[in-house]
């Protein structure tokens, strides 16, 4: 690609795709979350809710979310890479950078590659982390009501299953069992109602 670029030196072909990046590349970033994350509540992928591993933590569904992720950004640089090779964008970064590098050879060299990519990762990951955690605690709502769906059937379960006691004797070890199972029940409620809030 840059045999292609003569009269553009290294500096420019770096800023262009750092610029192209961050705009045009993190819209179309925002966009494709945005999609993939309805489709994954549209059709229910439970395996892809965003940061939902399971309860306890399982490989499956952080591999399928980065999958997912990773996915997505071979997309964008692939947009990315075909819009560089468009001689008007290549032209806008170095009329960008061409003035600067004219009064200071230095100075465009650190603009290039020190200042616009810190400042531009800086926003990148603040947007996409942003993002994703907005994602992140609806699935966590999700689950939430899941997780007391579940209780509660657990609960019934332990119930039917303890009136079926053989003895007096077993019957008053079932009910200090589900007293333990109740307020087990509720600490964990309470540190959900806390995470919540927090």
């Amino acid at each position: 690609m840059m045999e292609r670029m003569d009269s553009h030196d290294s500096c420019t072909w770096y800023f262009t795709m750092v610029l192209l990046d961050s705009t045009i590349g993190l819209l179309s970033v925002y966009y494709l979350l945005k999609w993939s994350a309805y489709l994954v509540s549209r059709f229910r992928f439970r395996l892809l809710y965003s940061g939902d591993y399971g309860v306890p933590p399982q490989y499956k569904p952080w591999i399928a979310q980065f999958c997912v992720y990773n996915l997505i950004m071979l997309v964008e640089k692939a947009l990315v890479s075909c819009l560089f090779l468009i001689p008007f964008v290549q032209k806008t970064g170095a009329a960008i950078l061409q003035p600067i590098g004219r009064v200071s050879p230095t100075f465009e060299l650190v603009l290039a590659i020190v200042i616009t990519p810190f400042l531009i990762n800086v926003m990148w990951f603040w947007i996409v982390d942003n993002f994703l955690m907005k994602v992140e605690k609806q699935s966590f709502d999700r689950g939430a009501d899941a997780y007391n769906l579940q209780d509660e059937l657990a609960k019934k379960k332990f119930d039917r299953e303890t009136r079926h006691a053989v003895s007096p004797a077993d019957s008053g070890v079932a009910r200090m069992e589900m007293s333990a199972f109740q307020r087990l029940l509720d600490d964990e409620e309470s540190d959900v109602e806390l995470d919540t809030q927090a």
